[in-house]
């Protein structure tokens, strides 16, 4: 986007709004001076400067009297970031004036805003940005460790490449959409950083495809997932959960196109290569064993589902000692659901029985799932 010059003059009603709040809140000042003097064209000053003043004070501002003068000028333009409404600035406007800083205030002004932003999104605790928001920043991750990279630092280049990371994971049920970005850009900078054959790089290859399968992208997906295989195939042996992971992605992908042979075999070999180390509380395990059974159901094969669920169950004691978890409640519930298509009513009762007594350890009574074990018990009502 062009940015335009658009100095207020003394009559403008935005410039005297701009003087009232920044005597109230002086903070709001290097923002609000960005958008009076460098606004792009058209752009609708009232609706950000109503949304401005509702801003936090900056908990991070460069002091003044500590900055030499080409700091303060960066500072004005909202460079240093305030909040994380600057952030959508931050990538279009330290390109636009990057070649005329020198490099040791390069490095500073991309320390300070990769400070910034990796703290939106800290490893443990409460993101400070809505969800909906991490697209639009995951955009200028990607600007901000590019920059990173081309004057040596790799440190703040790598933290926004894990940045990126959970910022799609966290995108990746509701907003697809928005996460592809943020794999695909950590792809990009996995593949510049690490190498095309890191085994975190064919990590983020399998995220890719995984966000593209969401997409009902299945050319996209498999090129990456395949992709993945592909690389990880050049690695020795090792990674054996990781290619594990990868064959789940594709299993999904080959239900979504009604390959059902192929996704059965997918998901056995999968869940073969993982099942020796990994019980039903493992996302991955649970998600191949329920695959599994419901190919089998659409063969009407039930005793092979009956065999396949007993088995699951007993891997996962063996495993982690009985430790109960949930994914065992929705297990024994299935497995109720085809004893009783098989008519064994006693075997089936057991089993509701077990799903009860593993439910009520994590849910509450009045819980939807809870409520659903019980209608099947009484009287065996499973349908």
């Amino acid at each position: 986007m062009g940015i335009t010059i658009t100095r207020a003059t003394t009559n403008d009603p935005i410039a005297r709004e701009l003087r009232q709040a920044t005597a109230r809140q002086p903070w709001i000042g290097p923002l609000m001076k960005f958008f009076a003097f460098m606004a792009p064209t058209g752009f609708p000053k009232r609706v950000f400067f109503q949304f401005a003043q509702q801003l936090p004070p900056p908990l991070n501002a460069a002091d003044p009297d500590h900055c030499n003068p080409l700091f303060n000028d960066l500072d004005d333009r909202g460079l240093v970031l305030h909040s994380k409404v600057d952030l959508h600035l931050f990538g279009p406007v330290l390109a636009s004036v990057r070649k005329g800083i020198p490099s040791a205030q390069a490095t500073r002004i991309i320390e300070q805003a990769g400070r910034f932003l990796l703290a939106t999104l800290p490893l443990q605790g409460t993101p400070t940005v809505f969800p909906h928001e991490l697209n639009r920043l995951s955009w200028h991750a990607l600007v901000l460790a590019e920059h990173a990279m081309k004057i040596g630092n790799h440190a703040t280049a790598t933290h926004l490449m894990q940045w990126l990371d959970r910022s799609g994971r966290k995108l990746i049920t509701s907003w697809p959409d928005r996460a592809v970005n943020c794999h695909q850009s950590a792809l990009h900078l996995s593949q510049r950083i690490l190498g095309p054959q890191h085994p975190l790089t064919i990590v983020r290859l399998n995220n890719l495809g995984e966000t593209w399968r969401r997409l009902k992208e299945p050319t996209r997906a498999q090129h990456c997932l395949l992709g993945a295989i592909a690389l990880l195939q050049q690695h020795p042996p090792g990674y054996r959960h990781l290619e594990a992971n990868i064959l789940g992605n594709i299993g999904l992908l080959q239900i979504d196109q009604r390959q059902w042979e192929e996704a059965y075999t997918t998901f056995h070999r999968a869940w073969s290569m993982a099942n020796s180390t990994r019980g039903l509380d493992d996302p991955l395990i649970f998600l191949c064993v329920n695959n599994l059974a419901r190919i089998l159901i659409g063969r009407n094969d039930l005793q092979a589902v009956v065999d396949l669920l007993q088995q699951a169950l007993e891997r996962h004691n063996q495993i982690n000692h009985a430790v109960p978890h949930l994914n065992i409640a929705v297990i024994l519930n299935n497995l109720a659901f085809v004893q009783k298509k098989m008519g064994c009513t006693e075997g089936a009762n057991d089993s509701l029985q077990q799903a009860l007594v593993t439910a009520l350890k994590f849910l509450p009574e009045d819980h939807p799932q809870v409520i659903r074990i019980r209608e099947n018990l009484h009287p065996l009502n499973l349908s």
